[in-house]
């Protein structure tokens, strides 16, 4: 929410500063339950802020004990006219019998937590409104671990509102972890300002006049203001809001960092000079010629490479189309202008597999490939390292993992390129830069994709 008194500015540093204010500050969270949050990666108002609900519990409509069906999570209410502690072998369970106008009923069950604080809670006579899950056993209809209020604690004392369930915080009970989302969300998303500009609003098809409440629909998110058919609708709606504004800054970031103006302390990218001393013999070694579409891409990429920006490309392609190829044919770019090159892989297997196609294909020429995986040890490791501290090797094959420590390249940048795209996070976190006295920008990204794998992720 903008506060008028102040300058975009002003509001922007109030947003900064709130977000960034933390966890305890939260009526409920003392140090241990702050620990446990922070556990989760829940430490500031921002944190909570974005932790959206795993789903939520629709509890607008109230089901007949009569009518409750195995298996659905609906909401009830009812007299509790039954309520005591039961000896089961060496197993105590605390029992309660709820039932509604019509005669019917349903039994309430705990087979842990603590029996003394639920038996001052709730006595025999309460009106009780409950939501859980029924469950047939012997007959008799069952709801174990009900989520329950008494109805004389207020108008349903918040039993018709939507219920947001969060991934859950070990040793923080789901009511409580609702109490302190919603205490921090409401402090947060009353800082958050929309940073978007019109003209991106307006291409997106949004209307801008939408999002000068964004804090309300960081709040619906998180619970929303009713349940019943449109829930959903509403709910999709602020979703598009938040996704559309990452992807904003998602594109702004890369499109800063291409162009060299990342705020990081990093230039622009390098300008490589391939004079094809080693690509010409390269290919003359093949028993086939380059395909078009092959010589298509190399030539879009050289293209990216030789103009002074980091490039950020995906190569797409059907199993057997040549991506390592093109791959190979790339990195030897990079090590003709002087440079060094990085083969990623998914796995440790795959990359002893490209480690020895490009060991073959590349030993009539000299160029010194080195593997780097996590079986890679003791004095042979510390070879690998060296030569690549050192600069005598020309392109190092290895698995993402390897590279998400801080390696020493002898060039003043390294060349990336991930082979066979099959990672699940981004690639920009794992290909950020090796060098052991400042974290620089790799001078090219180049991932590779197949369609069957495009196709999955479109689906998921």
């Amino acid at each position: 929410m903008t506060d008028s008194t102040l300058t975009p500015a002003g509001n922007y540093r109030r947003m900064v500063s709130t977000l960034s204010t933390p966890l305890n500050s939260v009526k409920g969270v003392g140090p241990k339950v702050a620990e446990k949050l922070a556990q989760k990666g829940l430490r500031t108002l921002g944190d909570a802020l974005v932790y959206l609900p795993l789903r939520y519990e629709d509890r607008t409509r109230l089901v007949s004990l009569a009518q409750l069906e195995e298996g659905v999570a609906v909401a009830f209410s009812g007299e509790l006219v039954r309520f005591e502690e039961r000896g089961y072998s060496r197993r105590r369970t605390l029992e309660g019998v709820l039932r509604d106008k019509s005669g019917a009923s349903v039994v309430l069950k705990w087979f842990r937590g603590n029996f003394q604080w639920l038996k001052k809670r709730y006595n025999i006579g309460d009106q009780l409104i409950g939501y859980g899950t029924p469950r047939i056993f012997r007959g008799v209809r069952e709801i174990h671990h009900p989520d329950l209020d008494v109805l004389d604690d207020g108008p349903r004392a918040g039993m018709d509102a939507v219920a947001p369930v969060y991934s859950e915080v070990e040793g923080v009970p789901q009511r409580t972890l609702r109490k302190i989302m919603g205490g921090a969300v409401e402090v947060a998303s009353r800082a958050v300002v929309n940073l978007v500009p019109q003209i991106a609003l307006t291409s997106a098809g949004e209307d801008p006049s939408h999002w000068e409440k964004l804090g309300a629909v960081w709040r619906q998110l998180h619970c929303p203001s009713g349940g019943g058919a449109q829930m959903d609708e509403r709910l999709e709606r602020c979703r598009r809001m938040v996704v559309l504004e990452e992807f904003f800054f998602l594109q702004l970031g890369l499109l800063l960092k291409q162009s060299g103006g990342g705020g990081d302390g990093v230039g622009g990218g390098i300008a490589f000079t391939p004079d094809f001393s080693r690509i010409k013999p390269f290919l003359a070694t093949l028993p086939f010629e380059l395909t078009g579409a092959q010589r298509r891409v190399l030539s879009e990429i050289r293209a990216d490479m030789e103009a002074a920006r980091p490039m950020h490309r995906l190569l797409q392609g059907d199993v057997g189309s040549g991506k390592t190829l093109v791959a190979i044919i790339s990195a030897l770019m990079a090590v003709e202008s002087g440079h060094q090159a990085a083969v990623m892989a998914p796995t440790e297997v795959l990359a002893e597999q490209h480690f020895r196609n490009f060991e073959k294909l590349l030993s009539a020429l000299a160029v010194d490939v080195e593997l780097l995986t996590g079986s890679v040890t003791g004095s042979e490791r510390a070879s690998v390292l060296d030569r690549i501290e050192t600069g005598e090797a020309d392109i190092v094959v290895g698995t993402s993992q390897r590279f998400g420590v801080p390696l020493g390249y002898g060039g003043p940048h390294a060349a990336f390129m991930a082979t066979r795209e099959a990672y699940k996070r981004s690639l920009p976190g794992r290909l950020i830069g090796v060098s052991q006295d400042t974290r620089k920008q790799p001078a090219m990204r180049l991932a590779l994709q197949t369609r069957e794998q495009h196709i999955r992720r479109e689906k998921a």
